[in-house]
């Protein structure tokens, strides 16, 4: 870590109150759980619980952040704070809705220039959601829709989900080729009536103006690469681009317990800075005409997650193979300028010895200067 941290001597696992050999699902349960406890936002009035309880929501992101992305983990487990950037330690999730317009100006132009800015979905959303005081439409199986939801709100929808689309596969996508940012998230009754986040996947850009998010259950591994690398992080290694591309590539997250027949609601959270974001929703099987696209993604994803592995051993050999070879350029210029040098010295050497001296003219002229002859091409060797 080049620069000091405010948090440089907090542990994420005690932060969040988890083992080091926590899960996914226990990183996000425990983050969630705190962040509705220490909100801000709970506790208006009272400035100095205020103070306290943001202090502590950003110490909760903080290590939220290391903790939820796979790679960061891995080297802080590895070795510590000090195994991070600065910049990623500073990568926390932002919630637009708590921000002001000047604030969100200068977010989204610094997004704009390719810094990564990962955004929350706001508090009173997950807790409307989780109480039920929202309205749903019906989204029935096979069928699309679509909407335009404002910033930082969402609209809902049921879906229903039967034991033979369990069987056969089925996936809930959205889609905006308005270019819309925008969430996905999947909520599971509990026992006691309250709605849980049971899945949340942020919308990606695919094509030069369509953003895209799915919800897949195929029976196989599907796998989140996260987007293209910032040209920021490239500035010193251009060339780590290659690796770096599937650096955070990590399964897709799935329920903790796999999903039962019944009913279930799917939200489509706005994820602009300033504008509504279209989308269109869809709750489609991945069997039927669908298949050979499914085993197309099935046979692509294998391939990616195992050029993933061969990636990370090339790694280490390029890194070797590239300052060999900067070693031999550096060599090769200094070998070039000293050759040049010798060659320069052995030309002056031979003109020296070979030189014819000037003589005076007949009849008390003075002859002109002689001009030395031209030397074949193989004396000098040029």
């Amino acid at each position: 870590m080049a620069e000091s941290s405010p948090f440089e001597h907090l542990d994420p696992y005690v932060v969040l109150g988890v083992e080091r050999t926590a899960t996914a699902a226990d990183i996000k349960s425990a983050y969630r759980r705190k962040a509705l406890r220490v909100h801000p936002d709970k506790h208006q009035g009272d400035s100095q619980a205020a103070e306290a309880a943001a202090e502590e929501f950003r110490q909760l992101s903080f290590a939220n952040t290391i903790l939820s992305d796979p790679d960061k983990r891995r080297r802080y487990d590895a070795g510590g704070l000090g195994n991070l950037k600065q910049s990623e330690l500073e990568n926390v999730e932002l919630d637009v809705s708590s921000l002001g317009p000047l604030s969100t100006a200068m977010a989204a132009l610094f997004a704009k220039m390719g810094v990564p800015i990962k955004t929350s979905v706001p508090l009173p959303v997950l807790e409307a959601a989780r109480s039920g005081a929202f309205r749903a439409e019906l989204l029935p199986f096979g069928a699309a829709v679509a909407g335009r939801v404002e910033k930082s709100a969402c609209h809902f929808y049921t879906v229903e989900v039967l034991q033979e689309q369990l069987d056969g596969g089925f996936f809930i996508a959205a889609h905006s080729t308005a270019g819309s940012k925008f969430k996905l998230l999947l909520f599971e009754q509990g026992a006691e009536g309250q709605w849980e986040v049971l899945m949340q996947e942020d919308s990606m850009k695919a094509l030069r103006n369509t953003q895209l998010a799915g919800l897949f259950f195929l029976g196989f591994d599907t796998y989140n690469v996260g987007p293209k690398v910032s040209p920021l992080e490239l500035q010193d290694r251009p060339e780590a681009a290659l690796f770096k591309r599937l650096a955070n590539m990590a399964p897709r997250e799935l329920p903790v317990e796999p999903l039962r027949p019944g009913r279930y609601v799917v939200a489509v959270y706005g994820d602009n800075w300033f504008k509504k974001a279209a989308y269109t929703l869809e709750f489609l099987p991945a069997s039927g005409p669908a298949a050979p696209a499914a085993a197309r993604v099935r046979e692509a994803e294998a391939a990616l997650f195992a050029k993933r592995g061969g990636l990370q051993g090339f790694e280490a050999d390029f890194q070797q193979a590239q300052a060999a070879f900067l070693a031999a350029a550096e060599r090769y210029g200094r070998e070039e300028a000293e050759v040049d040098a010798l060659l320069g010295e052995r030309d002056a050497a031979y003109l020296q010895l070979l030189a014819v001296p000037s003589a005076a003219g007949r009849g008390g002229e003075q002859a002109p200067a002689a001009q030395p002859a031209k030397r074949p091409f193989s004396l000098f060797g040029r």
